[in-house]
């Protein structure tokens, strides 16, 4: 008879795996329950008792306080009577778990309190164990599955998530799963199901699969998290079913890469809802109240399904979405010619209800967005035509659209203006006489690899509400971050004729690899910068104004920018600065003018090019480079600026050639470290100030100076300190106040504390007219025989008053 019991037994361990072989080996083996409590009982320690047991036993542990770290390495039960509280043991100095089911089969934890491990409360090392009706909070982690273990976990409250690593198998069901500095459920390199869990509150996502890792969720509560609800990244492998997914800070469901199914599922009030950058079957969902879009696909994406129930979200369909995913507002017909209010009161119906390379006439009126277009479509305002996005993305080209064109319009009031995700790179997106005004955001978002042409449009009072720092701009083109997507999109700018003013962000920014063209046009009175260029974007800009932005033009990274005929003036900071060791600038026929900061500003391994441009009245210097690369400027003027007029300094190749540096409140040239400078057929005269030297050569650097005209300057026309070697060749040195040349020391510069008592350089050169300078030719420490040679070499018109 007992054989048959224990044979009905074994019939049902597919029910409770883990609990009737535990029953099953007890019965068989006629195997002990051992107690454990304060007083009365064979144990008063928990890992005694444990380390007592024989496999299969069964500890009970009955009401209390206990400190102490439990290890258990043997196939056997470990189950409270009671209200039993494990906290760490007062010696305790290095973190560890406070409960370790180390590499045992069929192992149990039932109904304890675990407080206040440093580690983890529950450390599953390797073999398989079922964690049940525990509550394990204030943990640095609540449950650590790792090295190929296999857990069961249900009915538990855990704090600080669960992480499930190397391998190993979790199944959880009906836990409450809340609060914590990182994710709820992390997998990596891990498998897994999650069914009936509350995952709730977490600093990161609710749960995360990396890796290579797989996981199906179903029926969970997924809510309240600071990033995304579920996110898969890397090889990663996810079924995602019938859950409710809402009030998460990023988005709902992020596949970042690998694949996912996602059926069924309640995705509400996320800030996106479900975003897709690597392969995704998509089916039956209801999103809704999404702040961006209901689904967005990156620019690689793939993806397959069916319709979905979407419903007040910032925009339907973001990124290579197929149409079929939405549910049309109208039957599509094959009429080209459609009116809004006349035939549709909405423009969302007629655009759904024209037919493909059709045109939508809009008449005089406030019409409310959001506005999404599948499909090849003209939409034609009239005077008076506005689109008001209330908030949402007024207005979103994505899909299969590949040619559209946005005629007289005014799109205001959006979390985003228009957003262009639209197609592959022959797509062209079109805007003549539109006005973009008073969104939250950015104006216009280029997300795609689409051509995009403004004309003779106005970019006015944007990014309202943009709390950050960067990242914001009346016309943005490319990926910023990883907000907007993974894959570089080489969105193409054309901005002819137009107007970006008076934005609350920068005005225009520009990355991933693609040519911009900037024509004719005005960036005025943005809050931030005029233009930004960052990540691999390249701009070429003619005949713009930049005026009162805080940096006119700013290249960042490995970017190019040509600049022809450009005027820049009043920037709250630098007119232009070229940042980094990949950035070029060609700069031609322009001006930057009266900037409280620099004129230029190159630095980092910056390459720079200026022709037959001028830098003037500005606040601080007109050139300054700090360790840029290589510098050359030909035919350029740099008067009147506050601080001086050039300033160099680092280790690369300059060369200044046919240019005026005159009249500046500083040293005229400047030039600090150990670079290679060439100065030829420059005129350097009348900077003005006590210290204002023409020329300025300190530490080691190797300078070329032929044919300048070096005049009237505030203090000395050459001064040269350290261990410069400076070679002087047929220069016109005259009428500086104290010397034609001296080295940097006291000797000859009495009044300059910060001096060196010491020069350690060589000034070699021949042909130099040296006249007129008010203390006389040369000064400084030289020996009799240098000096000598020196003053034959410069040949000064008369004697000067130096001790031979």
């Amino acid at each position: 008879m007992l054989k048959k019991i224990f044979s009905l037994v074994a019939g049902f361990v597919a029910l409770t795996p883990l609990f009737l072989v535990i029953v099953s080996s007890q019965a068989s083996q006629g195997i002990k329950t051992l107690t454990v409590c304060s007083t009365g009982c064979a144990f008063n320690k928990i890992q005694v008792a444990i380390d007592a047991a024989a496999a299969g036993d069964t500890v009970v542990v009955s009401t209390g306080v206990y400190r102490e770290f439990v290890r258990v390495k043997k196939p056997l039960a470990l189950i409270s009577d009671g209200a039993v509280t494990l906290r760490p043991s007062a010696e305790s100095s290095l973190p560890q778990a406070l409960v370790i089911l180390d590499d045992a089969t069929d192992m149990r934890l039932s109904g304890f309190t675990i407080i206040g491990s440093a580690l983890a409360g529950v450390l599953v090392s390797g073999g398989s164990a079922l964690i049940e009706n525990n509550t394990i909070i204030d943990n640095a982690l609540g449950v650590l599955i790792t090295d190929g273990a296999t857990a069961t976990v249900r009915q538990n409250k855990i704090e600080d998530g669960i992480s499930v690593r190397n391998k190993s198998v979790l199944m959880a069901t009906k836990n409450t799963i809340r609060e914590g500095t990182s994710d709820g459920v992390a997998f990596v390199n891990s498998t897994g199901t999650l069914k009936e869990n509350e995952i709730s509150r977490f600093e990161g996502n609710g749960v995360s699969l990396r890796s290579t890792s797989s996981a199906t969720l179903a029926q969970n509560a997924i809510t309240l998290n600071k990033a995304s609800g579920i996110e898969a990244s890397d090889a990663s492998e996810v079924t995602i079913e019938a859950n409710q997914i809402n009030q998460n800070d990023f988005s709902g469901i992020s596949l970042l890469t690998g694949k996912g199914k996602i059926v069924n599922n309640q995705v509400n009030t996320n800030e996106w809802g479900v975003r897709v950058g690597g392969s995704a079957e998509i089916r039956d969902n209801r999103i809704e109240k999404s702040r961006f879009c209901a689904l967005w696909a990156d620019a690689t994406a793939q993806i397959i399904g069916n319709m979905n129930k979407l419903g007040d979200n910032g925009a339907e369909l973001c990124g290579p979405m197929p149409a079929s995913l939405r549910q049309p507002t109208a039957e599509q017909t094959n009429r080209t010619q459609v009116n809004v209010p006349g035939d549709f009161k909405t423009i969302q119906e007629a655009v759904d209800a024209v037919a493909p390379d059709g045109t939508v006439t809009i008449g005089a009126g406030i019409f409310s967005g959001p506005i999404g277009i599948y499909k090849n479509v003209t939409i034609q305002g009239t005077s008076g035509s506005i689109l008001d996005g209330a908030k949402k993305i007024t207005l979103a080209i994505a899909a299969d659209a590949k040619k559209v064109s946005l005629q007289n319009l005014t799109v205001r009031g959006g979390l985003v203006g228009i957003r262009i995700e639209a197609g592959a790179p022959e797509t062209s997106i079109m805007l003549n006489q539109v006005t973009v005004t008073a969104n939250e955001l950015d104006g216009i978002q280029v997300r795609s690899t689409a051509f995009v042409s403004v004309q003779k449009s106005n970019l006015l009072g944007n990014s309202i509400n943009c709390l950050g720092l960067t990242g914001c701009a009346a016309l943005s083109v490319g990926r910023r971050s990883f907000f907007d997507g993974l894959a570089q999109t080489s969105g193409r700018l054309q901005l002819l004729d137009s107007t970006i003013k008076a934005n609350e962000h920068s005005g225009v920014t520009l990355s991933d690899a693609a040519l911009s063209t900037i024509e004719n046009s005005a960036i005025e009175q943005n809050k931030r910068n005029g233009i930004e260029l960052v990540e691999g974007a390249q701009a070429q800009i003619k005949n713009v104004s930049f005026v009162q932005n805080d940096v006119g033009l700013w290249a960042i990274g490995k970017t190019k920018l040509t600049l022809n005929g450009v005027k820049l003036s009043e920037q709250r900071a630098d007119g232009i600065r070229v940042d980094g060791k990949e950035a070029q600038a060609d700069i031609v026929a322009s001006e930057s003018r009266q900037n409280k900061g620099h004129g230029l500003l190159a630095q980092t391994g910056a390459q720079v090019s200026v022709k037959e441009s001028k830098f003037l009245s500005n606040g601080q210097l007109g050139l300054f480079s700090k360790d840029a690369g290589k510098l050359s400027f030909e035919k350029v003027t740099v008067m009147g600026n506050a601080l001086g007029g050039v300033s160099f300094s680092g280790k690369e190749n300059i060369t200044l050639v046919q240019s005026e540096v005159v009249s500046n409140k500083g040293t005229g040239i400047q030039v600090t470290g150990a670079m290679k400078i060439e100065i030829k057929e420059t005129v350097i005269s009348s900077n003005e100030s006590k210290g204002a030297d023409g020329i300025a050569l300190y530490g080691s650097v190797q300078g070329l100076l032929q044919g300048n005209r070096i005049t009237g300057n505030g203090r000395n026309g050459i001064v040269v300190a350290e261990k410069i070697l400076a070679d002087l060749r047929n220069n016109q040195i005259s009428n500086n106040i104290l010397w034609g040349v001296a080295t940097y020391t006291k000797h000859c510069i009495p009044d300059d504390a910060q001096i060196p008592d010491q020069f350690n350089g060589v000034v070699s050169g021949s042909g130099n007219d040296v006249d007129g300078n008010l203390k006389g030719a040369l000064h400084g420490r030289f020996a009799r025989d240098f000096q000598l040679k020196l003053i034959k070499e410069l040949r000064p018109r008369r004697p000067t008053s130096q001790k031979r």
